[in-house]
């Protein structure tokens, strides 16, 4: 491969789908695949973190099993979102080894996010590394914005879904994105809270337990709208900028719930489903990186 050709790796968001992630990363590792050029966002954001610091995937996912949806869903009354993840952030620090910058890690890295004042577009490549994911990982309403720079931040996804754009800027020449944002299927048929917890929401004067048994719908309808806008625009941006090659992941386990039990079986099942994805397109992706 010409010295001058700069691989670049895009991947998209997707909550609990970043497990399908990983298993399809850690197939292309395995199959001596590697990037220059890292761009993401959302959870796509933290695991091109951890590739972007030369971690092998094997010990990503060993780390990232020590994180629970529990360390996310802290419930908060303030800063206008319902959860606060600074518990999940400071775990993050351990992972990492201890704050970073940007220029520190070995591998050019970049994330997105969005302004919510100005609505603008926000390439992240500079200064403190896990802010910036924090900032990137904050779907509005469900988590605060990250004030950086004198910006208040969201999560990327909202405006640039599958940055593939982003690592082209960045001098990458093949680019191969990984899209697992379109995963989750939420279906609010059916579904309804039992008598006790219907009979709570509606007396209660108690904000925590209020927000304790409205999360799950709450947080659903917003990562629904998330999603839908989304997609809409990923579409538009492929149009503009389609990767070398695009690897679409899907749930067979049809979960309909974002916030499900995230049991490690159920972790398993979803890496086992990355890596079978990557494994029946490696002859594309290798056809690919070699055109």
């Amino acid at each position: 491969m010409p010295e001058s050709k700069k691989v670049g790796l895009v991947l998209s968001g997707g909550a609990y789908a970043g497990w399908m992630q990983l298993g399809a990363l850690q197939v292309l590792e395995e199959e001596g695949i590697s990037f220059d050029i890292i761009t993401g966002v959302s959870v796509g954001g933290l695991i091109g973190l951890g590739l972007a610091n030369e971690i092998p995937v094997k010990d990503i996912i060993k780390r990232a099993q020590s994180l629970k949806e529990s360390d996310f869903k802290k419930i908060t009354i303030s800063h206008g979102a319902m959860f606060d993840p600074s518990y999940a952030i400071s775990k993050l620090k351990k992972f990492l080894g201890g704050e970073k910058n940007f220029e520190d890690l070995p591998k050019k890295f970049a994330v997105v996010a969005v302004d919510v004042i100005t609505g603008d577009e926000v390439v992240l490549d500079k200064g403190p590394v896990l802010k910036a994911v924090q900032a990137t990982m904050s779907i509005p309403g469900i988590f605060p914005p990250v004030e950086l720079d004198g910006k208040f931040l969201v999560d990327g996804g909202l405006l640039n879904p599958l940055p593939v754009d982003v690592a082209l800027s960045m001098g990458a020449s093949t680019t191969i994105a990984i899209e697992a944002s379109s995963a989750l299927q939420i279906d609010f048929r059916g579904r309804s809270m039992n008598r006790f917890q219907k009979r709570l929401v509606e007396s209660t004067r108690n904000m925590y337990f209020y927000m304790w048994f409205k999360k799950d719908y709450l947080v659903n309808s917003v990562w629904d709208a998330f999603r839908l806008i989304g997609n809409k625009i990923k579409k538009e941006k492929l149009k503009n900028y389609p990767p070398t090659f695009l690897l679409e992941l899907s749930d067979p386990t049809k979960r309909s719930d974002i916030l499900q039990s995230d049991s490690k079986k159920q972790r398993a099942k979803l890496i086992k489903v990355g890596r079978q994805a990557a494994t029946s397109s490696l002859d594309k992706i290798k056809k690919a990186l070699e055109n």
